[in-house]
């Protein structure tokens, strides 16, 4: 039999203060890892809430994007609408460029025939004056032979009154009056040649002076052709310049625009590969949520057990403390803090196996409480009951050396995955966020080559409406100028001189 000790409880207070303590420190611990865990779980979804905003915004921007392409369509329909437009012009001024053409061969032909028309009358008034010439030449031997005629007469008339010598005289007085009778007659001939050839004259003269207001005005319809001539083919000229310097624009506006639809492909391209990494993300993150909520339910069974754990073990301590001698109360105070162990290992146990293991502890806890009552009811000896205590506190050592640092080890394992995980998301958000940036910036850049696009669309139709506002303002101060001649713009007429006219033989 041994010794009973009869010292105050001094031991068990202190052994209770101790496990007390531990019980602290060890929710400290596992506060502090919950924190943890929910801050993570916090940064986890504040990341997912970004890359849902990130994501909203790329369908934003690829519906921006969708919509600056179906303007460029457009664009590009108006402005190959525009070219033909502008081809159907181009044809029109050809057409006309090439009745002006064929008008000024008409009028050159028309002043070839002037001038040899011209030079004709000049012939005309050549013979005239040499037919002056004559006629004076024939005037003057006229008057000379009437002159002869009537001294002859005279002299015959003398003769007459002469004697018979002289008949023979007469006779051939008489033979030359007959001579210069038929002299007289042949110039009066001549006179009425030359009288007729004289109205001949006068009416070749008053055609040539028609002829010579005919050339004039044909001069001056000729002029106002070749000035009109000269205008189209500038305006045709001007019209090709524009339209070489229209098409480099539409071949421009087409680089650009197919350069444009590049981006744009490789933008839909990017936000399929977006889409599809933050659909991977967002399915890692529904993976680390479900995994931290997990964590949290394994948490709370683990708090759990370690209540019920805390209650069994104040239970045994209670039991020990009532059945037990003074001198044995520092002895169950050391065996209530390597049960409480005990329980704290068995539940690390539990979270690493997750397989439910409170029967296992209940069982435990009812063998203890089994083999105290037995060595009770056995022998009331204190140093029995002591060598059972210490039996049961090495069995717990030994059972529950290794699984608490098991345990922490892969609870740290487990949040160092989760910690790479986060770092993977945000490094993949950081690409995300650069992609979406580059995308905004060519959508900026695409703006703003659409602005450039516009303005020069809207000049060359502010220069488009001043080409035929000048064209209008030239067709209305060329109209009155064509208005006198009418005919000279249509189909060209056979000529008809004046003498045909009037039925004239020359």
């Amino acid at each position: 039999m041994g010794e009973i000790d009869t010292k105050p409880i001094e031991p068990v207070q202190a052994s209770l203060s101790l496990f007390g303590e531990k019980g602290d420190q060890k929710k400290y611990k596992l506060t502090s890892s919950n924190h943890d865990c929910e801050k993570e779980l916090e940064t986890l979804l504040k990341d997912l809430a970004n890359c849902k905003l990130q994501l909203e915004a790329k369908d934003a921007a690829s519906m921006q994007a969708l919509l600056k392409l179906e303007h460029y369509q457009k664009m590009v329909e108006e402005l190959s609408n525009l070219l033909k437009d502008s081809e159907t012009d181009r044809n029109k001024y050809m057409d006309e460029c090439l009745g002006a053409r064929t008008h000024i061969d008409e009028l050159k032909n028309k002043m070839k025939e002037m001038v040899d028309q011209l030079l004709e009358t000049a012939k005309l008034t050549w013979k005239r004056k040499r037919q002056s010439v004559l006629y004076n030449k024939s005037r003057s031997l006229t008057k000379l032979f009437f002159c002869q005629s009537m001294m002859q007469l005279k002299l015959r008339k003398k003769s007459l009154q002469c004697s018979p010598e002289k008949d023979a005289k007469i006779e051939l007085a008489t033979t030359a009056l007959a001579q210069a009778e038929e002299q007289v007659q042949n110039l009066k001939n001549q006179i009425e040649m030359k009288q007729e050839l004289e109205n001949q004259l006068v009416l070749k003269s008053a055609m040539v002076d028609i002829l010579q207001f005919e050339l004039s005005q044909a001069n001056e319809v000729l002029v106002s052709s070749e000035k009109y001539a000269s205008t189209v083919i500038n305006d045709l000229n001007q019209l090709q310049a524009a339209m070489a310097v229209k098409e480099r624009k539409d071949m421009d506006q087409s680089a650009c625009i197919e350069t444009l639809e590049m981006e744009l492909n490789q933008l839909k391209r990017e936000l399929k590969n977006s889409e599809e990494e933050l659909g991977s993300l967002n399915y890692n993150v529904d993976s680390l949520t479900s995994e931290l909520q997990k964590a949290k339910y394994e948490l709370d069974v683990i708090k759990e057990r370690e209540i019920e754990a805390q209650v069994q073990i104040a239970l045994l301590k209670s039991e020990l403390y009532a059945r037990s001698p003074k001198p044995a109360a520092a002895e169950a105070g050391e065996r209530a803090k390597s049960g409480n162990r005990v329980a704290d290992e068995i539940g690390n146990l539990e979270l690493k196996s997750e397989i439910p293991s409170h029967d296992v502890e209940v069982s435990q806890t009812d063998q203890s409480r089994e083999e105290v009552e037995d060595g009770k009811d056995e022998n009331n000896d204190g140093p029995i009951k002591i060598s059972l205590q210490e039996s049961l506190i090495r069995d717990a050592e030994k059972t529950n050396q290794v699984p608490a640092s098991v345990v922490e080890f892969e609870t740290q394992s487990k949040l160092e995955l989760l910690k790479e995980e986060l770092e993977v998301a945000k490094t993949k958000i950081g690409e995300l966020r650069t992609r979406t940036e580059q995308a905004l910036s060519r959508a900026e850049s695409a703006e703003k080559a659409k602005s450039a696009v516009k303005d020069q669309l809207r000049r060359w139709r502010e220069h488009k409406q001043k080409r035929k506002a000048a064209l209008a303002a030239l067709r209305e101060v060329s109209t009155p100028r064509k208005s006198s001649p009418s005919t000279s713009y249509e189909t060209p007429k056979p000529y008809q001189p004046l003498g045909k006219m009037l039925n004239m033989k020359f």
